[in-house]
């Protein structure tokens, strides 16, 4: 099912803002054929597994944070020491050292995100890696980067999402944006009972969430791991008309859920110098 949506956005561009408006003349326009410009999605490497990821959002039970690759690097902390311990539908992330010495570094070094085929190479990845081109499968998740210089490859296992666990090992990088007292303030004045009507929506949503009794959970090893949430249809998470659904009813706060999936107590590291690094941007593909 991963690898089944992910496939579906083949072809979608990396960003909008690579392109000129009218007649873009860069090598991605020139090779498709298309004014990439014009085009009505964008997915970067991270944006491409968050939109495969909150696809599935109403069978693993979360709804991934928006924040870029480091973020999603920081929710899978079942690492693999070696490439051929990949399984279909795993991530590769990559760490690196920017070229340009003005650029912005993001946490743990995290530059760039794939999602692993295998394929006839063995090696095979999908993703976003070419800014002014689309998401496509490759043949390797190896390749020299125009923009960083490589210091490690990062093999993680997708098990704890397929689990329904989303859990950021260092949750202070990762603070969700609230809006201005005053803001709040007037919204609430524009419209009366909307706390009310809030929380109705809230205990509905709760009573309708699944409870941890309710979701199998995986007895799988790292060395032998298998799922069909991996690579089989259905599973209610594509619509009948073979959209990926939208966010699940349940709320980012309630209850025992948030943006980073299911809650543990206290937290490793404090990172401060990698904190006021960390941004919300995407990545650099």
């Amino acid at each position: 099912m991963f690898l089944e949506l992910a496939r579906r956005y083949i072809g979608v561009p990396y960003a909008r803002r690579h392109h000129d408006p009218v007649a873009c003349a860069c090598e991605g326009c020139a090779e498709s054929g298309r004014q990439l410009y014009h085009e009505p999605l964008f997915l970067d490497c991270c944006g491409l597994v968050r939109k495969v990821v909150r696809g599935m959002a109403a069978h693993l039970g979360f709804w991934l944070g928006p924040w870029n690759q480091a973020y999603q690097f920081d929710t899978l902390p079942v690492r693999l020491t070696d490439a051929s311990q990949l399984r279909p539908g795993d991530l590769v992330f990559y760490s690196g050292s920017p070229r340009d010495p003005a650029a912005k570094r993001h946490a743990f070094n995290m530059t760039h995100v794939e999602i692993f085929v295998g394929g006839d190479t063995g090696e095979a990845t999908i993703g976003s890696r070419e800014r002014y081109k689309w998401v496509m499968e490759y043949p390797s998740y190896k390749f020299v980067s125009q923009r960083w210089d490589l210091i490690e490859y990062h093999f993680c296992s997708l098990d704890p999402w397929l689990e329904g666990l989303c859990v950021p090992q260092h949750p202070e990088l990762w603070k969700p944006r609230s809006k201005p007292k005053q803001a709040q303030g007037q919204a609430q004045a524009q419209s009366p009972g909307r706390s009310t009507a809030g929380a109705q929506a809230q205990a509905q949503a709760q009573a309708q969430s699944p409870t941890q009794a309710s979701r199998p959970r995986s007895t799988k090893t790292a060395g032998s791991r298998s799922s069909p949430t991996r690579t089989s249809s259905g599973g209610g998470c594509v619509g009948a008309g073979g959209g990926a659904l939208g966010p699940p009813a349940l709320p980012w706060d309630s209850g025992r859920y948030s943006i980073f999936g299911r809650r543990r107590p206290g937290s490793s590291g404090s990172l401060q110098q990698q904190q006021q690094q960390c941004q919300q941007s995407d990545g650099d593909g």
